[in-house]
């Protein structure tokens, strides 16, 4: 894209994308004036024995100690070797080298997504075919592959897209999905995007889980009941003034 374009790819991402998204939390390193909301990464420690279990925190005491704060010299490091640490919330990322975000900034880019291209602020960022077909499973595309499941791919149950894992079977079929302790995912069937900022589908889950709460199904349904809901109501609302009007 350097190349192409002549621009540094940072200024590429900031004026194709991050500017028209409306992405204005996303950055490399975190200037001095946002470290408020850069939050700090805290590991979720078990005892193999005893089941106990406590949260480890890794990214410095302050955020000023944080590896991602601008200027910083911290180093995470993780057997031995320097790694990147996903924050758990405000503004995180997954890795030294890889971006940061806040949640309003991954569901605007959701958003767009679904929107077909074209941001909440009437931006248009990709061109709808594109925007599709990023949502796609490319491994069932003749185009992309001879086989659903090329020698190396590990899961027959998910596909993969430029942007991430795809679903293929179960009642999230086709949503789309990236991250690593924190991730996004979306539903472009159903229409649904969330921002979920401390992963613990891979690990045990996290102290004060409730299903009702933190389970990603049963808040999408929940969501969609009360946006159903609205819905109706603001129909019948507009039904009843009509008929007062006649």
């Amino acid at each position: 894209m350097q190349l192409v374009t002549g621009q540094p790819l940072r200024k590429i991402i900031q004026t194709r994308v991050l500017e028209p998204v409306g992405m204005r939390d996303s950055c490399f390193l975190v200037p001095q004036s946002k470290l408020h909301q850069l939050s700090t990464y805290y590991r979720l420690m078990r005892d193999p024995v005893k089941g106990n279990r406590w949260l480890e925190r890794l990214d410095g005491l302050k955020a000023k100690d944080s590896m991602y704060a601008k200027g910083s010299q911290a180093v995470y490091r993780s057997g031995g070797l320097p790694a990147g640490v996903p924050a758990a919330g405000g503004l995180w990322g997954a890795g030294r080298s890889t971006m940061l975000f806040s949640l309003r900034d991954i569901l605007l880019y959701c958003q767009m997504l679904l929107n077909g291209g074209q941001s909440l602020a009437g931006h248009r960022v990709l061109k709808a075919s594109t925007a599709s077909s990023l949502q796609m499973d490319w491994l069932r595309l003749k185009e992309a592959c001879r086989t659903r499941n090329p020698p190396g791919w590990g899961s027959p149950d998910v596909g993969w897209s430029p942007l991430g894992n795809v679903e293929r079977y179960g009642p999230h079929a086709g949503a789309l999905y990236m991250g690593g302790m924190s991730y996004f995912w979306l539903d472009p069937r159903r229409k649904v995007a969330a921002a979920i900022m401390t992963e613990s589908y891979w690990q045990v889950n996290p102290l004060g889980w409730k299903a009702d709460l933190d389970d990603l199904e049963q808040v999408i349904q929940s969501a969609m009941k009360g946006t159903s809901s609205k819905r109706q109501a603001e129909s019948q609302d507009g039904s009843l003034a009509k008929r007062l009007k006649c």
